[in-house]
């Protein structure tokens, strides 16, 4: 799993199931928004605070 978090478009962006060099999924959520991080991790964190630092 691969996470951006993207300061400048206030966006996070989940990479997921890689395969032969490449992530087959990818999911962007804006800050406020929960953004679902799948297994292995399985969280669901809270990205509310994160508006505080987008530029």
């Amino acid at each position: 799993m691969y996470l951006l978090i993207d300061r400048e478009s206030g966006t996070l962006v989940v990479h997921s199931e890689p395969d032969k060099g490449r992530y087959r999924q990818q999911h962007s959520y804006d800050y406020g928004d929960s953004a679902v991080l799948p297994h292995p991790v399985s969280i669901t964190p809270d990205t509310e605070e994160l508006t505080n630092h987008a530029r």
